[in-house]
């Protein structure tokens, strides 16, 4: 094989694992703001009430501040 073309190939497969590296940076960014924002709730508006219901994880689905874990999933 030539060796241009062997160069070429690497660049080509380095690019393409940059991209989704880079894709993947951008969602891990995404979900920081939202678990900052959730976060944000939980201290300053969640009441007592709230806080108590959150301790069962299937409630969490009734609050969308929280929403951030379902993004987690689509990491993997």
């Amino acid at each position: 094989m030539n060796p241009l073309e062997i160069i070429k190939r690497d660049k080509k497969k380095w690019d393409k694992l940059l991209e989704l590296v880079e894709t993947q940076l951008t969602k891990i960014k995404d979900i920081l703001q939202k678990i900052d924002d959730a976060l944000r709730f939980y201290y300053n508006e969640a009441t007592d009430e709230i806080k108590e219901q959150l301790k069962d994880p299937l409630n969490w689905k009734n609050h969308t501040q929280l929403d951030y874990y379902k993004d987690i999933d689509t990491l993997y």
